[in-house]
């Protein structure tokens, strides 16, 4: 079991290395641990390092990795990729254009209807794996497989660091 100090708290995991000093250039702890490397992680580890702050994001599983997933990506979804300048790089992907649902039911006949906004279905082990690699690229260090197991407040006995 191995110490990651975020700078806020101290995560206790079962992970290979040890993140860099958590010091910003002008001395500041500026840091955050991300721990789950699915998208909400990935982009919000991304969006830290863009903004230079130092970024470790855990991950228990070795990505790619697949995921039980309905692997469908909402009107909403797309317009947060858009704003975190990522929609064209997950396009790349070849999404399926969903425009419309259908429902079947055990008895009766299968009833149709349009989407209000168009969805992308599009598999989560590119996808999140598109999205770590960005976060990696602006800066994020990635650390998997590794599991948190506990996330352990600094005290003044126990700054939290290992």
């Amino acid at each position: 079991m191995r110490n990651f100090n975020c700078g806020l708290s101290t995560a206790s995991c079962d992970a290979q290395e040890m993140p860099p000093d958590n010091k910003m250039r002008d001395g500041r702890e500026q840091s955050a641990l991300i721990v789950g490397g699915g998208p909400a992680g990935a982009l919000a580890a991304l969006l830290l390092a863009r903004a230079q702050w130092r970024v470790t994001l855990m991950e228990q599983h070795r990505f790619p990795r697949d995921k039980v997933c309905g692997e469908c990506l909402s009107a909403l979804g797309i317009a947060v990729l858009q704003k975190c300048d990522l929609k064209s790089t997950i396009a790349t992907l070849n999404p399926t254009l969903l425009t419309q649902a259908e429902l079947i039911p055990i008895s009766g006949r299968p009833g149709r209807a349009m989407l209000p906004h168009p969805m992308w279905g599009v598999g989560r082990a590119e996808m999140d794996l598109t999205i770590i690699n960005a976060a990696r690229n602006a800066g994020a260090r990635i650390v998997q497989p590794a599991r948190c197991e506990a996330i352990v407040p600094p005290t003044r006995d126990n700054p939290g660091r290992p």
